[in-house]
């Protein structure tokens, strides 16, 4: 696995820290990796219910147009999503039908079913933000803050310059981890 670039772009100034870091990984010859990563000042239950409120993501999450929650046919959580984004007078618009599998608080796995990608799967971590040099006090006073992590496996199912895919989402993902972030401060502050 060859490790990618890594960025760390600017949050608004009241995230503490103040950056998202994203970080692309090579799997295979068409096939990335794109994580990320924000500290959120409040408690995973809360970030919990922001992200897990499938319907309601479009209302914050630029690009997203739709997500509807679908029959699932064994009872899971089964969503369709379509994104659209518009770049250098090209548009791009994709639909995935997805399946989340919830484990309270702490991670949501998802992986498409079918839809306009050979891969789409990845997760999201929800982990509770103590840094390694936190002392019990410090550990108390940060328990109501998250780290959310967001990781994707993508490979486009028809043939796309791979390098313009990565570029949108290196972009595209700390938009929409601060808005998130946003979403869950403006529910719970």
């Amino acid at each position: 696995m060859n490790s990618g670039s890594k960025t760390t772009l600017e949050t608004l100034p009241s995230q503490k820290p103040n950056n998202v870091e994203v970080w692309t990984e090579k799997i295979d010859r068409d096939r990335y990796q794109i994580s990320a990563k924000l500290l959120i000042p409040h408690s995973r239950q809360q970030v919990w219910q922001v992200i897990t409120d499938y319907e309601a993501l479009p209302d914050f999450i630029p690009n997203l147009v739709k997500s509807q929650r679908l029959t699932h046919p064994e009872l899971g959580i089964r969503v369709e999503q379509i994104g659209s984004k518009c770049a250098f007078h090209f548009c791009f618009s994709a639909r995935v039908v997805v399946d989340f599998i919830e484990h309270f608080p702490h991670k949501i796995q998802f992986q498409m079913v079918e839809g306009d990608f050979k891969v789409f799967s990845g997760e999201w971590k929800l982990l509770p933000y103590c840094d390694r040099l936190c002392r019990c006090a410090e550990r108390n006073r940060n328990k109501n803050h998250s780290e959310l992590h967001y990781s994707l496996q993508i490979a486009p199912k028809i043939p796309m310059p791979i390098a313009f895919l990565k570029k949108q989402l290196h972009q595209d993902l700390p938009v929409n981890l601060l808005a998130i972030s946003q979403r869950v401060s403006e529910v719970f502050s």
